[in-house]
């Protein structure tokens, strides 16, 4: 009986540290069932509920590049190469660079059903290897703001990006959802597959 409960305990300890790991998997951006997906090679999109205003709509998408998050963080701060790795970017200028920020002027082709788009832009980059914050200052769009956020895994970097945009003029639903959720997994294939060479 002694020597059950001499091999029981480390057992059980080991078992239930084990168990526990797995349930602690998630972090604040990614969930074991999403990771799971990703592992199997998904990208995750999905549309966001509007937090501020009611004409705001918005888009999430995850990704799991091989590669670390200082090598994706490369291609996301190197603004005015990012249109060789998305093409909807037809132009990026800096016009302002810090250790800690960019200032940009974009030029964005959504869809063919819309003319080119020109706006200014701010990139929130103090939170190096883990946070890109973007906000529209002037030019196109009412609004458009967002994130990339960086996960460092063992396989690599989970890559979500968020993005909300109101138009400030009335855009059809199916040009919308082209525009705004139908080319995320295009923008993080193209990402991944940057990062990932």
């Amino acid at each position: 009986m002694n020597i059950f409960y001499k091999y029981a305990k480390p057992v059980f300890v080991l078992v239930f540290s084990f168990l526990l790991s797995i349930f602690s998997l998630k972090t604040e951006a990614t969930t074991i069932k999403e990771l799971s997906r990703l592992q199997r090679g998904e990208i995750i999109t999905s549309s966001l509920t509007p937090t501020l205003k009611d004409n705001l709509k918005g888009a999430e998408s995850k990704v799991l590049i091989k590669a670390p998050p200082e090598k994706v963080w490369a291609i996301l701060d190197n603004q005015e190469k990012l249109p060789e790795v998305i093409p909807r970017f037809k132009k990026i200028t800096v016009l302002e660079k810090t250790p800690n920020s960019q200032k940009v002027q974009v030029a964005l082709k959504v869809c063919k059903f819309l003319p080119l788009f020109k706006y200014t832009m701010t990139l929130d980059t103090r939170e190096k290897y883990k946070r890109v914050k973007f906000n529209k200052v002037d030019g196109c769009f009412k609004s458009l703001y967002g994130t990339y956020e960086l996960e460092r895994y063992p396989q690599g970097t989970v890559l979500t990006y968020r993005m909300y945009v109101d138009t400030g003029f009335f855009v059809p639903d199916f040009v919308c959802k082209s525009g705004l959720s139908g080319d995320l997994p295009d923008i993080m294939s193209a990402i991944k597959a940057k990062a990932e060479r």
